[in-house]
């Protein structure tokens, strides 16, 4: 069953009360939220009056956790009601932590019902924009009433990633990690989008640390270092993957993710991968058959001299061929430049560069402004 929701504690502030009674206490908290209220919506600032109302509310909380004297309970729950039904009160219900105090307050008092009834007139109002956070409080005031009401409303709901965060979150607590795990799961497999599944992978991999189970560390870490949406690896992630094997394995799984389309089909991460895993022969390889120049410059320097005036000069020759794509003068400018840093970085290819440089001119002379911009070169 779901543990009894916690306010939160308590923050030193400018807003200590300076009464001698509960009673007073709440009279001091209620008085002064209603004025700040007032101000606000006069005003239209936000800022500091916002934050002194929200501090009322958290105050307010505390000292009903904290009471023993049941009608104070009940002012409070009034105050609260009413302040949650009223429009003209600044503090918004969906964005505040005012609806889960006033709830958590019904639900611990032994009216659960009464607050379930409050939800679904509020959920019959909203809009489809607005309903998922009332279906998430629907689902919360259930796991007070009946386990298995909740258990079937969440089956029904579990496209509506907020609530199944706040099971997860839910199951967690309580120690069923098996229950949470199968919701995460079926979240991966469910998303509507590669942002939404990364969260759901992140977080199966926090549940399978905490249960130590070495396999499934291995592989969501893997598929959050390898995740599709990114260009490079993901190093924190790799390292932990790598963890889980010994020398021996791990060589046997590098064999394995270099075969796999997400490394095949994208350059810039295999050749991160290549790095990582230290396979240089394979990194050359794979700069050499490139025919992305940037890839071949930004991985270069992992290679010895010799094997990177062989990546270099391939290099020359995919910009040389590269010419022929080019229709602007502003392109033209940025292939000298492109040219020119080459130069830069491997002086030595001077000879091969200007051979280049000549056949182009010769072939591409019907393009004045190509030629305009290559009086840039090796400038």
């Amino acid at each position: 069953h779901i543990e009894a929701h916690s306010f939160p504690t308590r923050r030193s502030s400018d807003l200590e009360p300076m009464c001698d009674s509960e009673e007073m206490e709440f009279k001091l908290l209620n008085t002064f939220y209603t004025q700040m209220n007032t101000l606000i919506l006069k005003s239209d600032d936000d800022g500091l009056l916002g934050e002194l109302m929200d501090e009322c509310v958290i105050k307010q909380g505390e000292l009903y956790q904290q009471t023993q004297n049941l009608s104070l309970k009940t002012k409070i729950e009034k105050a609260w009601f009413k302040i949650l039904n009223d429009e003209k009160h600044w503090i918004a219900l969906d964005a505040t932590s005012m609806p889960k105090l006033w709830l958590a307050a019904m639900c611990n008092s032994g009216r659960a019902k009464t607050a379930l009834a409050w939800v679904l007139e509020h959920l019959a109002k909203e809009d489809e924009y607005g309903k998922s956070a009332w279906l998430v409080r629907q689902y919360e005031v259930l796991c007070y009433i009946d386990e298995q009401q909740a258990v079937e409303f969440l089956l029904k709901n579990t496209h509506i990633d907020q609530l199944r965060q706040f099971a997860v979150e839910r199951y967690s607590r309580a120690g069923q990690d098996e229950l949470a795990e199968k919701l995460l799961l079926d979240g991966m497999k469910n998303a509507f989008g590669n942002t939404q599944r990364l969260v759901w992978i992140a977080q199966l991999l926090t549940l399978s640390k905490k249960r130590k189970d070495q396999q499934k560390i291995a592989e969501y870490a893997k598929e959050l270092a390898l995740f599709s949406d990114y260009s490079h690896i993901q190093s924190d992630y790799f390292k932990l993957w790598q963890k889980q094997f010994s020398a021996e394995q791990w060589q046997d799984e590098i064999k394995y993710a270099l075969k796999q389309d997400i490394l095949i089909q994208n350059e810039t991460k295999q050749a991160h991968f290549l790095v990582l895993t230290q396979q240089l022969d394979l990194l050359e390889n794979l700069l050499l058959k490139s025919q992305d120049n940037k890839l071949q410059m930004g991985f270069i320097h992992y290679l010895s001299a010799e094997k990177q005036r062989q990546v270099a000069k391939s290099t020359l020759l995919i910009l040389e061929n590269k010419i022929a794509k080019l229709t602007t003068r502003k392109y033209y400018a940025y292939w000298v430049k492109e040219v020119n840093n080459l130069l830069k970085k491997f002086p030595d290819l001077m000879c091969e560069i200007e051979l280049m440089a000549n056949r182009v001119r010769e072939k591409y002379k019907i393009k004045p402004a190509l030629i305009e911009e290559m009086q840039a070169l090796f400038v």
